[in-house]
């Protein structure tokens, strides 16, 4: 499974809102009200712990989980830095 299917798979099983819907790689999903902060602090939690990485809250901004392709840059550019 490519990575972005793997962050396609983990928001719908850790985000109820998410559960059945169609998640594109550009569906906007705190501006369309999917992911609340709380949401993305969990789900950091757990891109970590999957990708074996650490996100340095300095590296993290809100508009890094707006899209599957905003985490999908974040997790490169994270591993770019380890």
């Amino acid at each position: 499974m490519n990575i972005k299917n793997q962050i396609k798979d983990i928001l719908k099983k850790n985000i109820f809102e998410l559960e059945d819907v169609e998640i594109s790689d550009e569906l906007e999903l705190i501006s369309k009200g999917y992911l609340e902060s709380f949401d993305i602090i969990n789900i950091i939690s757990i891109l970590e712990i999957k990708f074996n990485i650490n996100m340095p809250i300095e590296e993290i901004e809100m508009i890094d989980f707006n899209t599957v392709n905003n985490i999908y840059c974040l997790i490169e550019r994270i591993k770019a830095l380890e």
